[in-house]
């Protein structure tokens, strides 16, 4: 699920759509999604509220596959001074764009089974340079 292209630590963010759309970037590079799935992110939080945020400190933006995947994918980024989400600091950030339905449990599925890992969870809080979140994530 996740590759050396993917992952990305960064210091700090000025607000939340930046940070939707760096921890998207890898993303849209490798061909995974277009710009406008990034801004279909950042529309729906607008328009449903910061619903994407599943835990202290970790969001899940992601919109519907119309708004345009290509081919699904999961990018993570680190912030390492929280980004506000709405009132929720926010240190974690798993891009996920699935083309459908199925694709979307599969992921999520996935994911899931990473969030309820408490070691690897507590590790990725903890850790502030790129080199320890890849030896957690991939």
């Amino acid at each position: 699920m996740f590759n050396e292209r993917n992952v990305q630590v960064v210091q700090r963010v000025t607000d939340w759509q930046e940070a939707i759309r760096l921890a998207a970037t890898p993303l849209v590079e490798d061909g995974s999604i277009r710009p406008s799935y990034v801004d279909g992110m950042i529309e729906s939080v607008k328009e449903l509220g910061f619903y994407i945020v599943l835990d202290e400190g970790l969001a899940m933006p992601h919109a519907r596959p119309e708004a345009g995947v290509i081919r699904g994918g999961v990018s993570f980024m680190k912030v390492n001074e929280a980004v506000d989400f709405g009132g929720n600091p926010v240190h974690l950030i798993f891009v996920l764009a699935a083309e459908n339905d199925d694709a979307h449990i599969e992921r999520l599925t996935a994911l899931m089974e990473l969030f309820q890992d408490t070691e690897r969870m507590d590790g990725l809080r903890s850790a502030d340079d790129l080199a320890t979140v890849k030896r957690i994530l991939i």
